[in-house]
């Protein structure tokens, strides 16, 4: 379905019948500065209408919904708000697309003038969702008509937002940068790629698969993704095309198609490019890099530099007839004073002639001006190649409309031309630009954004959004190379670069020694307003020193032209961010001692969690929940241990880990919780048994994606555990004697460790079965030759009575001078009393080493078995043979087996982890050498270590023992789990405490016997500070602020904070410890409360605070008669008796011209109410109870009031609980005011003194 294939008619021609044949009028509503935003549905629609596809039609029949929208703005908001815009943006709920597959719903939205005429750069007829539609706002009252189609529905309701955004102005503090950002992990090449060598690499992806295909000179290496686990596991395979000898290449480049087709599949075809000088060689793929077609290459005439191309969907109608793919395919390349650009139309084997790409502006010998960047294509086909220079100092675009045919260029407003090749983004609304570059002689990290106005197709534009922005601020950046940027969804971009704090001219040797060069990462995800910025591996730099970029001029020592001159940033299917770069600084003589080896190594860098930049994918599980850990498990002596890397943590930190458990012949079964990254199963001790384990991390959100599935190997090799190594077998029914007693069937030898005893050799002798008793005067044996040349055997044997007896023996000759084993030499040496039989016919005989001559160990030879009847027959005289193995029993016949020594049988002991940390204290960021070289294994040799550095960085593992990681402000724990040539873990704690300031002073990082100053400030409702007294009434929220605490000798964070409020009486009340200092509270109750914090860290240091007084009071106001009204104030509404309560009645009042002549305190005990002109009064409560107390108010003119609070008093030393609220009592007539009222009887605020 080509639905937008006529775009540029739908514009043009817009067909409405009357409006009384179309469907719903939606209202109308008008913006406005102080009424900025409305928000209207449009559905549910049942009927679709695709008429888009050749004429736009409104009737009865193709139904559309209309708003009539008005925007009033002033010339002077507009001079204030520069970058100010009306945006209109349609979006509709389409379960398909959130589950990740294909849209199966669409509306289309149009912005028109009132008369139905286009409004310039509103086109709103995409696929996107949501679409978005923005125009520079006019002074004055204008008129729109919102245009809302439901081109592709099934009963979906669309809402549409219309918003009079003022802009901002980013570099003038309307756009904020701060540290932060996505999840990202580093991939390095592995199966016999390392050595590849990636200067100014480029990627491209097959987002069928999400593949990675990496190329750097002649290597080009196809990166898969296993991502059950997280960060994901990457395969690098090496897919290099065919390169003809003798070829020289410049500027390799690799690009894709990465627009998907209406089903949401993808292009799988990868094109690579070798730049020969004037001319190109191209190659391309489909089946993932297994074959590659040669084309003719680029479009004459053809630059010599800078070349790079891209692929993507034609402008809607300019796809030619002729045309042998549904995608074109634009090479672009650098001439002396001009780009030029080439279409293809059959899928890159052969190209249409070149077009100018930029207009000349003069020729300039000295600069030559038009250096692009890398041509990009958006979804609408419109093709854009961004200039570094456009001979006037700024930044510039060249866009075609046209499929190539024509160019337009435009400039980029208040921006400085850049020293390296600048890059633009396009999202997949078609519409918003992202322009990404560094400025020349302040090689800054800018971006600014835009949007696309091609409503005049003969001059299309960009209208900029600037000031650009600087997203290297946070980190104080001064220089950077390579700008790369991507977006997704209209809102979400991301910038990827090589940046410095080193000030100079980055190409210079001497300016720019000391630099310290790493990859950096900004996101946006609200087009712009707010950008994230963060520096990937922060302990390992990208280069050292200077970076050039003059080419053939560049010195060659030191060879700093090692990155060359670009790098590459991509999304996936998902939206994941990926870069391809190169590390210029390798090894630990440049991370570590800081000397520049100049290297050019391959790095993938790829989101692993967090916000992608397709906003589809939100909430998927790597967003909110956490990754799938990476398990290992191994046998030792006490059971299987699992060991596990931290996965990424999803929406919030890793609050614990569930194991679980398949034995054998069931499901998987919860075993057990735990925070630790380690498990040890202790009731799985069986070298043997079949068990398979998984683990689950979680955070707040819940659970998330299992890890591998993973069963751990034998403890053991099988000669160390029964039966042992099987060392000969023999056909069944053989036997010369009928009984299937004599029927010998196989020999097994096992070595069984112990730790104390004599070393055992254990023979396992298997026969046909045992129905009944052995037969009497029978032997059942197996003969060998010792390493000494002795003759000897073992045997199981019955006397003429059927007594069994288990021996090892020497052998004698029989009457034909053999040794074969029939015959015992002298007295047989009783064997193990843990020898046996049983009913299978298995006889397991359990010998000391010593007595059959291997002490410990060695060459058993000439294995001969057999069984036979006559033992009691006279030496050297005839027995009856039963069964021999192997057949025939001849001397020199039998296999040899070699017993183990006696500690090869040794359970593997786990070895032991050890890590010191290199400096422990210091500034942020501090660099620290984690080393782990310390370990030691006792029986074998560790093959490798897995750091956790502590502060949620992922666990590394490696083999050389040492990491160095860069920790910012905070108290952190690294530890280290090494693993042994067999597999065991160690199960040692091996811990090293970092602790690192923020650099602002404070003499020593915190640690133990650091003093705390814990102080507390308590304020409620903004009323006025009080000495050490806050006061309140029952409805009051408190708020309690520690937040003035902190070490007085030390720099430090991670303090907890126990806040006690003090509202109970017979014990006080302690709030959960948190990490947070303030926190709020309410007082259920009239009464005076005791608060303070304690103050504590996770050395063992604390400190309690100041105290605190807070009252709260119950005041109740009444109106009577006349104007007259009572109110009454009561400090304590509960507690033991006797109870002390003051009542305070000195806020009543009554009307102008009159007074309040006398104060009425009834206590209602039985006394006699307290009368006169005081309005104060104080009365005891005795005896428990619950009563009324009222104060009764007259004024000159005899009206009166009366208002009653409720006073619970319980036995003494007792607590009577919270008290109910307190009853109001009219007096003398209901008033307008009735009912209850609670005042605060004293104004309250900031109490700061120390106790």
């Amino acid at each position: 379905m080509f639905k937008h294939g006529l775009a540029a008619t739908v514009v043009a021609a817009f067909s409405f019948a009357s409006s009384a044949a179309l469907a719903e009028e939606l209202g109308s509503g008008t913006l406005t500065p102080d009424n900025p935003v409305l928000t209207i549905e449009s559905g549910p629609h049942n009927t679709s209408n695709p008429s888009a596809q050749v004429e736009q039609t409104c009737n009865e029949q193709l139904v559309c919904d209309f708003f009539d929208l008005t925007v009033d703005v002033s010339e002077a908001w507009l001079l204030a708000n520069p970058n100010a815009r009306l945006r209109v943006t349609g979006g509709w709920p389409d379960p398909s697309s959130d589950a990740g597959g294909p849209s199966a719903t669409d509306f289309d939205f149009y912005l028109r003038s009132a008369t139905g005429s286009e409004v310039a750069g509103t086109t709103g007829a995409t696929s996107a969702n949501p679409e978005m539609m923005q125009v520079v706002p006019t002074p004055g009252s204008t008129d729109y008509r919102v245009v809302i189609v439901p081109f592709l529905v099934a009963g979906q309701t669309a809402t549409v937002r219309m918003e009079l955004d003022p802009g901002s102005s980013p570099s003038g503090g309307g756009a904020s940068v701060t540290k932060g950002g996505p999840a990202m992990a580093i991939y390095r090449p592995n199966n016999g790629m390392a050595g590849i060598a990636a200067r100014e690499p480029t990627i491209g992806l097959d987002r069928n698969t999400d593949e990675v295909f990496f190329m750097a000179g002649f290597d080009q290496a196809r990166v898969s993704f296993d991502d059950s686990t997280s960060p994901a596991t990457a395969l690098w395979e090496d897919v290099s095309a065919p390169i003809p000898i003798n070829f020289t290449s410049l500027d390799p480049f690799i690009t894709d198609d990465p627009h998907p087709y209406a089903d949401g599949s993808y292009n799988p075809t990868i094109w690579l490019s070798h730049l020969l000088g004037a001319t190109s060689m191209i190659g391309i793929t489909s089946d993932r890099g297994e074959s590659w077609l040669p084309s003719q290459g680029g479009g004459a005439p053809h630059g010599a530099d800078n070349q790079s191309f891209a692929a993507g969907p034609y402008p809607d109608g300019m796809q030619p007839l002729s045309a042998l793919s549904d995608r074109a395919l634009y090479y672009c390349s650098h001439s002396v004073v001009n780009a030029f650009c080439s279409r293809s139309d059959d899928g890159g084997l052969t190209f249409n002639p070149s077009r100018v790409a930029f207009p000349l502006f003069g020729v300039e010998t000295s600069d030559l001006c038009n250096n692009h960047g890398h041509v990009q294509v958006g979804p609408d086909g419109t093709v854009y190649l961004p200039m570094n220079n456009t001979c006037q100092g700024s930044q510039g675009v060249s866009i075609s409309v046209d499929a190539g045919n024509t160019f337009h260029f435009v400039t980029v407003p208040d921006t400085v031309r850049g020293r390296w090749d600048s890059y633009i983004a396009i999202a997949n609304d078609g519409e918003t630009i992202y322009y990404a570059y560094g400025e020349e002689g302040d090689d800054r990290p800018m971006v600014i954004v835009g949007t696309l106005d091609k409503s005049n197709p003969s001059a299309p534009t960009i209208h900029w959004e600037g000031p650009a922005v600087d997203v290297g601020a946070p980190f104080g950046l001064k220089n950077i190379v390579f700008p790369s940027i991507i977006a997704g969804d209209p809102d979400r971009a991301a910038f990827a670069f090589h940046g410095t704090t080193f000030e100079g001219d980055s190409g210079s040797v001497s300016e720019m020694q000391g630099a310290v060069w790493h990859m950096y990462l900004a996101t946006t995800y609200d087009r712009g307003q707010n950008w994230e910025v963060q520096q990937l591996e922060p302990a390992d730099p990208t280069q050292r020193n200077s970076v050039c970029d003059a080419g053939a001029g560049c010195e060659d020592s030191p060879p700093h032209r090692n990155l060359l001159d670009f790098m590459d940033i991509e999304i996936d299917s998902k939206g994941r961010i990926i870069i391809g770069y190169a590390d210029g600084c390798t090894g630990t003589a440049c991370v570590v001692d800081g000397t520049m080896n100049y290297d050019d190594a391959a790095v993938i860098a790829r989101q692993s969690a967090g916000k992608t930049l397709l906003s589809a994918f939100d909430g998927t599980q790597n967003q909110i929940f956490p990754g799938a850990p990476s398990l290992e498990a191994a046998r030792t002596a006490e059971g299987v241990l699992l060991n596990w890397s931290e996965p990424t943590a999803g929406q919030s930190a890793i609050t614990g880990y569930t194991v679980e458990r398949a034995l054998e012949a069931g499901g998987f079964e919860q075993l057990a919780t735990t925070t630790e990254r380690r498990y040890l199963d202790t009731e799985v001790t069986d070298p043997d048994a079949v068990v398979t384990y998984r683990v689950f991390a979680s955070n707040s959100q819940g659970m998330g994606a299992a890890s591998n599935e993973v069963s751990p190997a034998s403890l053991a090799p099988a000669v160390c555990t029964l039966p042992g190594d099987t060392v000969a077998t023999d056909d069944s029914g053989d036997n010369a004697t009928p009984d299937p007693q004599y029927d010998i069937e196989s020999l097994s030898v096992a070595t069984v460790y112990a730790s104390t005893g004599p070393y055992k050799i254990t023979f396992t002798l298997k026969v046909a079965g045992f129905d009944s008793p052995p037969l009497p005067d029978s032997a059942w044996y197996a003969r060998f030759i010792d390493p000494s040349g002795i003759v000897r055997g073992v045997r199981m044997v019955t006397d003429a009575l059927g007594e069994v007896a288990f021996q090892s023996y020497l052998v004698s000759e029989d009457n034909d001078g053999e040794r074969l084993g029939q015959f015992v030499d002298g007295t047989p040496t009783p064997a193990e009393p843990e020898s046996n039989y049983s009913d299978d016919g298995t006889i397991t005989l359990v010998i000391d080493a010593q007595n059959i001559g291997i002490p410990d160990g060695g060459l058993l030879s000439d294995f001969l078995v057999g069984s036979f009847k006559g033992v009691t027959t006279p030496v050297l005289s005839f027995s009856l043979n039963g069964d021999a193995m192997p057949n025939g029993n001849a001397a020199g016949s039998g296999e040899d087996y070699d017993v183990p020594t006696r500690n090869s049988c040794a359970p593997n002991a786990a070895p032991l982890a050890a890590l010191a940390a290199s400096p422990v204290t210091g500034d942020a960021p501090l660099s620290v050498t984690l080393d782990a070289t310390g370990s030691s294994d006792a029986d074998g040799s560790i093959v490798s270590y897995a750091f956790t550095p502590g502060d949620g960085s992922p666990t590394v593992t490696n083999t050389t023992g040492t990491l160095t990681h860069s920790y910012d402000v905070g108290t952190w724990q690294a530890e280290v789990v090494v693993t042994d040539d067999l597999g065991a873990m160690s199960t040692n704690p091996a811990v090293a405490q970092i602790t690192v300031s923020d650099g602002s002073g404070g003499g020593n990082t915190a640690g133990p016997g650091s003093t705390i100053d814990a102080v507390l400030a308590v304020s409620g409702d903004g009323s006025e500070a009080e000495d050490e007294a806050v006061n309140g009434d029952a409805e009051t929220v408190f708020t309690f602020d520690a937040s003035d605490s902190g070490y007085t000798d030390a720099v430090g964070s991670d303090l907890r904070y126990t806040f006690v409020f003090g509202d109970e009486a017979s014990e006080e009340e302690f709030a959960p410890a948190t990490s947070d200092p303030i926190a709020t509270h309410r007082y259920s109750a009239a009464g005076t409360y005791t608060a303070y914090v304690i103050v504590s860290d996770a050395f063992g240091n604390s400190d309690t605070s100041n105290s605190v007084t807070i009252t709260t009071t119950i005041t109740i106001t009444v109106e009577g008669d006349n104007g007259t009204v009572a109110q009454l104030t009561v400090d304590e509404t509960s507690g033991p008796a006797p109870l002390r309560v003051a009542f305070d009645g000195s806020r009543s009042f009554t009307s102008d011209g009159k007074t309040i002549t006398e104060y009425c305190f009834d206590f209602d005990d039985g006394e006699a109410p307290q009368c006169g002109t005081e309005a104060t009064a104080v009365y005891v409560y005795t005896r428990p109870g619950s009563y009324e107390p009222s104060l009764t108010v007259t004024a000159s003119d005899e009206s009166t009031a009366t208002a009653k609070a409720t006073v619970s008093v319980g036995g003494t030393g007792s607590n009577p609980g919270t008290p109910s609220q307190p009853a109001a009592s009219t007096g003398g007539g209901s008033g307008a005011l009735g009912g209850l009222l609670l005042l605060p009887l004293l104004g309250f605020g900031l109490a700061r003194r120390r106790s």
